[in-house]
């Protein structure tokens, strides 16, 4: 069970076009929002207006991880593992990481944050 919930958010992604110098598979995990600066930072067009975006590919890429929500929880995958957080019993129900409470806490905030952002428009 735990593997699907860890692959259901596991989306390929193919670039083709002028940006595209030779083929290259890139492993790093990823959130949704970095596609922005990853794509801007390819064409060298700034980003900084793309606050929760990183460019994957940068030489400053750090702390990889994505975060997913779905039915009441939230998911959380990065280097250390794999968490998963039941919004509806307050419970961490998969801690596949030495880190996963961290994880959790650290979904929760960039959801508050995000959400405070969307507000704030």
């Amino acid at each position: 069970m735990h593997e699907l919930l860890k692959d259901r958010n596991r989306i390929p992604m193919v670039w083709l076009g002028g940006a595209v110098k030779e083929p290259r598979q890139v492993g790093q995990i990823c959130n949704q929002t970095d596609l922005p600066a990853t794509l801007l930072g390819q064409m060298g067009i700034a980003h900084d207006d793309f606050r929760f975006s990183r460019d994957v590919l940068s030489r400053n890429y750090r702390h990889p991880f994505a975060i997913h929500t779905f039915n009441n929880a939230i998911s959380m995958v990065d280097s250390t593992g794999f968490a998963v957080y039941d919004l509806d019993s307050h419970k961490t129900i998969v801690a596949e990481s030495p880190e996963a409470e961290k994880m959790v806490r650290r979904g929760m905030a960039i959801l508050q944050l995000a959400t405070d952002d969307i507000k704030s428009k």
